[in-house]
């Protein structure tokens, strides 16, 4: 199916060029960003919600309304998680993963949780922690807990949504997740009324419009990377140019930006939440089709070497990845790349101190193959055969 100048990209938004130059976004601004907060409170029962320029920006901003000094997280997570505790002028602390999963060490978080601190709970990729397991905990040491839903969007726990647990939850729309506003937003939820005040009281000091030029830049760019995405053709020479002739697998790195940029400082733009609003009425469907997807790659990758995921038995996950394990991933990363298809590093460079071996572990061997909304029924069927010739 492949040929030579053809390649599956590893993701791929949801919006395309259409949605790009619908006319419908010279609305006024405040016509989308309340259509999706009327949306969104709606969907989660939750009446104090505000839309952020990213997730890590929405965890900054429950950060600096916090005064807690001390910030637990899993010990695989995000480098960007990392990045907006040390903006928030935070400490950040570690507790391990478990063994058999992405998400934190329920026993370890019991041992190792200082009363009256925070705990940030990850529902990694979209599967979900042991939510209700840590609301006890952080209950009993009279902690803060902030849900990451970064990549939960749409996960259900007892039938209840994920972000409706914590005192504080932050959500995103970056470009791999379930919605994608170009490139970057986000949104926060906020349990408490005075907690949302505080926190609003911080927004309105801190959130700026973004600048004409910038929005200019930020739609070149989505344009582009709408342009690379949508054609596999195109894609092929992207990724012989961006990663092969520079000898790099992904754009990730341990660097911690050490200033504010604009994920923290500038107001979702009218063009982006109409972009965002437009998915968010198609949410039932995409969240169909990740479901399906992720079912058929379980029901089909037979490769020995490859460790899948967990199953979702009651179809109440949304995941954003396909997280497979591989010992040697770079190898089978670069034999894929041979058969023309792409696939994403999720943390391979994490900043944890090395001495939390499973995190470790999981930034060593886990591999992100193509999973996405607009992943077409053939390129699906030509992963799994190559998947399972490898």
């Amino acid at each position: 199916m492949f040929n030579k100048i053809k390649m599956i990209p590893r993701s791929r938004v949801n919006y395309t060029f259409f949605d790009l130059f619908n006319l419908s976004f010279i609305k006024p601004k405040k016509y989308y960003s309340k259509k999706i907060l009327l949306f969104l409170k709606s969907l989660f029962s939750q009446k104090n919600i505000l839309l952020t320029p990213s997730g890590r920006g929405g965890l900054y901003l429950i950060l600096k309304s916090l005064p807690q000094k001390n910030v637990f997280v899993p010990a695989y997570t995000c480098n960007a998680v990392i990045e907006a505790i040390n903006h928030a002028k935070k400490s950040c602390c570690y507790i391990e993963v478990e063994e058999k999963g992405f998400n934190v060490n329920i026993d370890m978080l019991k041992k190792e949780l200082i009363p009256g601190s925070v705990f940030i709970a990850t529902h990694q990729f979209g599967f979900p922690t042991e939510i209700e397991k840590i609301k006890e905990i952080c209950d009993k040491n009279n902690c803060v807990l902030i849900e990451d839903c970064a990549g939960s969007f749409g996960t259900r726990i007892s039938n209840e949504l994920t972000g409706t647990f914590g005192d504080f939850s932050f959500f995103s729309f970056d470009s791999t997740k379930l919605i994608n506003a170009p490139l970057k937003a986000g949104f926060v939820i906020i349990r408490d009324d005075i907690n949302f005040r505080k926190l609003k009281g911080i927004y309105d000091k801190e959130i700026q419009p973004m600048p004409f030029l910038h929005r200019v830049r930020l739609f070149i760019k989505a344009l582009i990377y709408t342009l690379i995405s949508s054609s596999n053709i195109i894609y092929k020479f992207f990724h012989l140019f961006f990663f092969e002739s520079r000898n790099i697998i992904t754009s990730e790195t341990t660097r911690i930006n050490p200033q504010l940029n604009e994920f923290y400082k500038y107001d979702v733009t009218g063009w982006q939440s109409a972009i965002i609003l437009k998915q968010l009425k198609n949410l039932d469907d995409i969240i169909s089709k990740r479901q399906i997807l992720y079912n058929f790659y379980q029901q089909k990758i037979k490769n020995s070497i490859i460790k899948l995921p967990m199953e979702s038995l009651d179809n109440s996950w949304v995941c954003i990845r396909f997280p497979i394990m591989i010992e040697n991933k770079i190898e089978f990363y670069r034999k894929l790349v041979k058969s023309n298809i792409d696939s994403a590093f999720s943390f391979t460079y994490i900043v944890t101190p090395k001495d939390y071996r499973f995190a470790h572990k999981y930034a060593e061997q886990v591999l992100d193959i193509p999973f996405y909304y607009r992943l077409s029924c053939k390129e699906q069927n030509y992963i799994i055969n190559e998947l399972n010739k490898l």
